[in-house]
């Protein structure tokens, strides 16, 4: 056990039982848990007519890229794992992503958002999410480097729509993109690109995954130096989530300069640990120390005082 903590319970205080640090990372392989999704079950979402999830929520109806890419996941990882053939379904996702990206390389969120009241500026409608671009490239990695085999939908065509999509994760927020630098030229892909800066923590572990997979299935050198150089700032600001018995969602009172730091509750905490770990598993173990002291954190451990 890490020497800093301090040993309180051997049970996770979330009620479960299983462990949020999942064996390794394949880019062809199921997505860490999504099997498990259920999205057509979530309370704000319908299937259209067309096999394409839609949302209830900003005041209207919503096709929106994060719960399409989740549903898309979802249906992979289900057909690799064999507990159904979702190819059909899978490739209704797929079409409706190569044709809903637009020219920029994006998939736009159609309606304002306000992610942090009192802290940032509402995002207007248009805006686009380092977790949607990233998610997106993951949907297209386990379509061509595990089910289409047939190539029933052009392996051309989607390579170039993740190329765009790396385009969008390289453009710089003041450009109508994700990215921030920070650190003297560190890259941060943000999940909402908000004013100012709210650098969410599981947004932009998703987005790495995202691009992991871009330069394993498609070799593409923009997602492998995006990656790169998204995971030196990872190994750089990871210690600023973590507050010594939990982590934090996002950086907001550190950006805004409002005392308070937004903690994780437990799920998203656990799903720290288990994006934590999928990205120390392919980075050497990079991350090693962070995901066994954020397990401890789970189970209602913390860091010593002085």
């Amino acid at each position: 056990m890490d020497r800093f903590i301090t040993p309180m319970s051997a049970e996770y205080i979330d009620g479960r039982h299983d462990s949020p640090i999942l064996e390794g990372y394949n880019s062809t392989g199921a997505y860490l848990n999504f099997h498990k999704l259920r999205v057509p079950n979530w309370a704000i979402v319908t299937i259209d007519d067309h096999g394409i999830p839609k949302n209830s929520q900003g005041g209207g109806e919503h096709y929106n890229p994060v719960t399409i890419a989740h549903y898309g996941l979802e249906l992979a990882s289900q057909h690799i794992l064999e507990l159904a053939d979702r190819r059909d379904d899978l490739s209704k996702v797929v079409r409706y992503a190569i044709q809903a990206q637009n020219n920029d390389g994006g998939w736009p969120f159609t309606f304002d958002h306000l992610f942090f009241v009192d802290r940032v500026a509402i995002m207007p409608a248009g805006w686009y999410s380092a977790l949607s671009q990233g998610m997106m490239i993951s949907v297209f990695a386990r379509w061509v480097g595990a089910i289409d085999r047939e190539k029933l939908i052009s392996h051309d065509v989607i390579r170039r729509s993740v190329e765009l999509s790396a385009e969008i994760i390289g453009l710089d927020v003041e450009h109508g993109g994700v990215r921030r630098t920070v650190f003297d030229g560190l890259d941060f892909y943000e999940e909402y690109p908000t004013t100012p800066a709210s650098f969410v923590l599981n947004g932009f572990m998703f987005c790495l995954l995202g691009l992991y997979d871009g330069y394993t299935v498609f070799g593409s050198t923009a997602c492998r130096e995006l990656f790169e150089s998204g995971i030196k700032t990872l190994r750089r600001t990871i210690p600023m989530y973590d507050i010594g018995d939990g982590s934090t969602y996002d950086l907001t009172h550190f950006s805004t300069a409002i005392e308070g730091p937004s903690q994780a509750r437990a799920s998203y905490h656990r799903l720290h640990i288990t994006l934590l770990a999928a990205l120390s598993s392919i980075t050497d173990g990079a991350f090693a120390r962070v995901v066994e002291r954020w397990d401890k954190y789970l189970m209602g451990n913390r860091l010593r005082t002085n």
